[in-house]
């Protein structure tokens, strides 16, 4: 099972805290303890399911349910759902999905919200925003498969849909960028 937590709030992340990603045998449980990517404990508010719908490459195995747990440092002071960030700033946006990139492994290289509906693209580097300076330039990571999940209807979705995107390491990339 294929496990993605969310911080409910924001204002209350650290780099790299707003997004984790883990694989796991147990389902996700409301009330549980998380680590976030930092020393800090992290409590699981609530849990979302989203069911696998398509895939690029069928052949591939993927797990057949993605499990989002709301995440909070203080779950005593959260905000109802409705009031919580990705909620509150996507209601208004019903095509919303999130892309979460991993490698190989499976493990976590970036994440995307797309406001528009659309899927990524297959056999293109993925995007890298510099904030210094307003640029985006390429990361040496190609996609190579997609896999859609859609989420189990109820009220307060943050999102239509997650895509889980599948990529290699393109050292060429990392070459051909240095040069340029």
């Amino acid at each position: 099972m294929l496990n993605l937590y969310l911080a409910v709030d924001d204002a209350e992340c650290q780099y790299p805290e707003w997004l984790s990603i883990s694989q796991s045998d147990q389902p996700m449980q409301p009330n549980g303890k998380v680590s976030l990517g930092s020393n800090r404990v992290w409590s699981i508010l609530d849990v979302d399911q989203f069911e696998l719908e398509d895939q690029t490459h069928p052949e591939r195995e993927s797990p057949e349910i993605i499990s989002v747990g709301h995440c909070d440092l203080n779950p005593n002071e959260a905000p109802p759902r409705e009031k919580w960030f990705n909620i509150e700033n996507f209601q208004e946006r019903p095509l919303t999905s999130l892309q979460v990139f991993v490698n190989e492994q499976g493990s976590y290289i970036s994440d995307n919200w797309n406001f528009t509906g659309k899927r990524p693209k297959l056999g293109k580097l993925l995007p890298q925003y510099n904030v210094d300076d307003h640029t985006v330039t390429s990361q040496p990571w190609g996609t190579v498969a997609i896999d859609f999940y859609r989420p189990q209807e109820r009220p307060n979705m943050f999102v239509n849909g997650i895509y889980i995107v599948h990529c290699i390491y393109v050292p060429e990339a990392l070459r051909e960028l240095a040069t340029a």
